[in-house]
Order: structure tokens, then sequence, then C-alpha cells
């Protein structure tokens, strides 16, 4: 389910959004959820209708420890691919922790296994999208968690 505020931001350059999503050169719907955080590229005119999106999922274990997965769509058969990251340093920088997921018309979904989220406010996790079709398209990433 796609519950959240949208922000539709368009840049050219790479900086960190006021949603705290990333872009480089691409337009992207950052979104502010209750309990995840999204991203989505293409947009298609309507709140739920994107070429590539992209949702970070939180679980809390029975001993308190949190982790997530990330979750990936293609609308339209769009071939997307994404990732999840983690920082250990508040933020700063990030590394890919999980495979890259492929989605397209004859897998529009896939999702990441749970990987630990740390034990600390210092490590945040966040999904990756791009465009699949072309390797050098803009990478698109969430707000950390």
């Amino acid at each position: 389910m796609r519950r959240a505020i949208r922000r539709t931001i368009q840049l050219g350059i790479a900086i960190p959004l006021l949603a705290g999503v990333t872009t480089f050169g691409s337009t992207a719907t950052a979104f502010a959820g209750e309990d995840a955080v999204h991203v989505a590229i293409g947009g298609h005119g309507s709140p739920d209708d994107y070429d590539c999106y992209a949702q970070l999922d939180t679980t809390k274990h029975s001993d308190g420890t949190y982790y997530v997965k990330g979750e990936f769509d293609s609308d339209y058969g769009t071939p997307c691919a994404g990732w999840l990251e983690r920082s250990s340093d508040g933020g700063h920088t990030y590394a890919r922790v999980s495979n890259v997921y492929y989605t397209d018309a004859g897998t529009p979904f896939a999702e990441t296994g749970e990987h630990w989220d740390g034990s600390s406010n210092s490590v945040l996790s966040r999904v990756c999208i791009r465009y699949n079709y072309n390797p050098s398209s803009a990478v698109v990433c969430s707000r950390g968690w």
C-alpha cells in the first residue's frame, strides 16, 4: 500500500533534497509515509502511476532488533533495477548491502530479503532504483531510515 504524502522534485545535479532523496539528473517523487520510505521515477499523471517504484519496509523482531527490506515494482513493464543500501555514519556515505533486483513486464515485482538495520540511530538504510534499459541512467534513492 502506498500511503504517503508526495513531493515531486526535478533536478539536474546530484544533491540531497529536503525530503532526503538524492537524484542524479532525473525526475523523482519523494514520499514521507507512515510505515515506509518510498521513491519513484517516471510519473504518468496519477498518484500511484510510475515506471519504477521502490519502498523500504521495516520490521521490528521480538528481540527489539530492526530489519529492513526493499520492495520494487515496475508499472508498464518498464525495465527497472533496485537495491538496498546502508550507512553507518549517519547518512554521509552509503554502501549497497543487497543484490540488485530487476523488474520488467515478466517480473513486475521483486524484493530483497531482510537486512539488519543497525543498533543505533547512526545506522540508516535506503532503497535505490534506476531504469535498467540504460545502465548509465539516473540513480534515485530514498531518504535514509
